[in-house]
């Protein structure tokens, strides 16, 4: 009987536990019942016309502004540090009776023509290749020929006027195409009388006009009285109008060579051979020589490389020529990018006809 007992109370606990659990349940039901039935669907779920973001409407107004500002800001960076010239608005201190001539940068193998043939400036059809870029003989009718017939044209017109002959071509510093531009200037002046192109930059080793090696009698021999006027005066290949007188053999002292009585007299006589003079000299900034040539000419071209002279630089030269009482005819901005030239489509749709 004690087992019987003993059994039957944990019975009646487990009842009593059961029912306990079994109230909680009922309970925990009643109250989540309650909470769910305070829920009601107001409207269903869709999927949505247009999407709530990005907002067009209002992010492109804010990136136009973002990349105008950053655009300029840019802009003006550049401009600070980059200060080289690189299309006509950089030039300094232009003048309105002054040429601003741009020479593209040009490639013979993709050089515009025009179909003109090269004998309408009277030139040969054949020439030899001197080492200088000669585009005004292969390339008569490309655009840095075009240019360069600007800048003739721009001389005559002086020499018409005003009885202007010898003309100086100077730049501010080395390797911004001097050089080639005053020959090539000299061919075109050649077309319309005689022409000397006096090689007077007497600091560069070489003649960079004729081919070969041969040292040719120049300005030198003749201020040393080692040669004659006649002995001096090479007949150029390129034009029968043409005359080349070198820097010559001997060149101990550029300065005094160009400051002697001796070079005055041969400008002198050059000037009464001949229709034009074209002087090429050295650079103006670094060296002194394009100052006391300058005094025997009438007028003076600067010759500028686009994205290579620097705008100080180009001031400093025209400055110095102003100081010195030099009439500047004009700029030949040399080199100059395809995109940066105003007339660019006009010349490859006359190539194209």
């Amino acid at each position: 009987m004690s087992g019987y007992a003993v059994l039957r109370r944990e019975a009646q606990a487990n009842q009593d536990l059961y029912d306990a659990l079994y109230a909680r349940v009922k309970e925990a039901g009643i109250s989540a019942a309650s909470k769910s039935s305070n829920i009601t669907i107001a409207d269903r779920a869709r999927a949505l016309d247009s999407p709530t973001w990005p907002r067009l409407s209002l992010m492109l107004p804010i990136a136009f502004l973002v990349s105008w500002v950053g655009g300029a800001a840019a802009g003006l960076l550049r401009d600070s540090v980059d200060r080289s010239v690189r299309s006509a608005n950089d030039v300094p201190n232009m003048h309105s009776n002054q040429a601003l001539v741009l020479v593209p940068d040009f490639n013979p193998k993709q050089s515009v023509s025009f179909g003109r043939d090269r004998t309408r400036l009277g030139l040969p059809r054949k020439s030899q290749d001197h080492g200088l870029n000669k585009f005004m003989l292969g390339r008569l009718d490309s655009p840095e020929a075009e240019s360069l017939q600007s800048l003739s044209s721009t001389i005559m017109l002086a020499h018409r006027q005003s009885r202007l002959k010898a003309f100086l071509v100077t730049s501010p510093l080395p390797q911004e195409g001097k050089t080639t531009l005053s020959y090539n200037l000299a061919i075109a002046l050649a077309a319309n009388g005689k022409t000397c192109f006096l090689n007077a930059d007497l600091r560069k080793a070489g003649s960079q006009i004729e081919p070969g090696d041969q040292e040719y009698a120049g300005i030198t021999d003749y201020c040393k009285e080692k040669a004659t006027l006649k002995e001096i005066e090479t007949q150029s290949g390129d034009h029968p109008e043409l005359i080349v007188v070198h820097c010559g053999k001997r060149r101990e002292n550029a300065t005094q060579v160009l400051m002697s009585n001796r070079f005055q007299d041969l400008v002198t006589e050059l000037r009464a051979r001949y229709e034009f003079l074209i002087i090429d000299s050295p650079p103006i900034l670094p060296f002194a020589d394009a100052c006391f040539l300058g005094a025997v000419s009438d007028g003076a071209i600067v010759v500028a490389k686009s994205a290579t002279t620097d705008r100080g630089s180009l001031e400093n030269a025209l400055e110095k020529l102003y100081l010195l009482a030099v009439p500047v005819l004009g700029v030949a901005l040399n080199g100059v990018s395809a995109k940066e030239l105003p007339y660019r489509r006009y010349h490859a749709s006359v190539g194209v006809k």
